[in-house]
């Protein structure tokens, strides 16, 4: 490949065509940088990038991220190294080269799907960056201790993997694999590909929500039972709505589904069903309750379901006043 510094100086012998290119740091990829490129070669693809840190290289890039010391939105430098950082979001969390690069291209990034679903493409920006990008910067900022949720359930606590140190681990490793400069390159690379999958499904994810909080407002809501005629990823709507205690809907297996609303996570129900439905499915199940079609209760008392839409939604009411009956003895 002609080297972009004889693109640029090179005066003797026939020309040569002008690369576009752009640069980030080589060595080891970082989720920050890598979903960077992600966006970038997607808004751009007209670019090349080239993994340095040449400084002559860095000054005649049409972009810069990660790499640089310059944070200058009008020069499309996205660097976050130099002493005063790149700016914090307004909830704190600070930016790095993936959080900044979806400032500056994020919307043109995010309209095509927003047109194709019919959903608002600021909401659907701000979502993303919320649920991916903010994690994403502040583990590069090493400022994510205490960020990460962990599994917390009877008192036990289970780290979870960030989506950084996932791609982190996806480095090549010595001993193992090719660590010369241009293997870190060729993994960069294939690095890419997966983030970008993992965008992909994000933006899937959070056009999910978005459709599911129109479905929410359109819904059949009788009081602290909503009732839902179609599937949803409702949950990070209803955790909004504290007022709704279950949830009614059509499971994809065909049954229908009475479930707990929670404030967010399953170990924080608003609701527990009774203690004595726990485990049982089927005719034992509808023997106890009366409810002629359920078929299982969850051991964990959170979830349970019926064949029609009427007995999940009847099964909601009597767990629903046994509450109501605990509550009040």
């Amino acid at each position: 490949m002609t080297s972009v510094i004889d693109v640029k100086f090179r005066t003797l012998g026939p020309p040569i065509p002008v690369v576009r290119y752009a640069v980030t740091h080589n060595g080891e990829a970082h989720a920050d940088d890598v979903f960077a490129w992600v966006i970038l070669r997607r808004v751009r693809p007209e670019l090349t990038l080239i993994r340095t840190r040449d400084p002559v290289l860095i000054e005649h890039a049409e972009v810069v991220f990660d790499v640089g010391m310059e944070l200058c939105f009008v020069r499309l430098r996205f660097d976050h190294h130099q002493p005063e950082g790149a700016g914090i979001r307004p909830n704190g969390v600070p930016y790095a080269a993936a959080g900044l690069l979806w400032q500056a291209f994020g919307l043109e990034f995010i309209v095509p799907y927003a047109i194709k679903y019919g959903v608002s493409a600021r909401a659907l920006w701000s979502a993303v960056d919320a649920v991916l990008f903010q994690g994403v910067d502040a583990a590069d900022n090493h400022e994510l201790e205490g960020m990460v949720p962990n599994l917390v359930g009877n008192g036990l606590k289970v780290p979870m993997k960030t989506i950084s140190e996932i791609i982190f681990r996806k480095n090549p490793l010595p001993g193992l694999e090719d660590t010369s400069v241009e293997g870190f390159d060729k993994r960069f690379f294939e690095i890419a590909d997966f983030a970008e999958s993992v965008l992909e499904d994000t933006i899937r994810t959070e056009v999910a929500g978005l459709l599911a909080e129109t479905a929410v407002k359109e819904a059949d809501t009788r009081g602290p039972i909503l009732v839902l005629d179609s599937y949803h990823l409702w949950e990070p709507t209803v955790a909004k709505l504290e007022y709704i205690k279950l949830v009614v809907y059509p499971s994809p297996t065909g049954n229908w589904i009475c479930k707990a609303a929670s404030a967010g996570t399953d170990f924080d129900l608003r609701i527990k069903l009774p203690s004595t439905w726990a485990g049982l499915r089927d005719e034992p199940l509808q023997t106890l309750t009366g409810v002629g079609d359920a078929v299982f209760a969850h051991r964990g008392l959170y979830v349970c379901g019926a064949k029609s839409r009427e007995g999940a939604l009847a099964l909601a009411r009597l767990a629903l006043e046994s509450h109501y009956e605990r509550a009040a003895a």
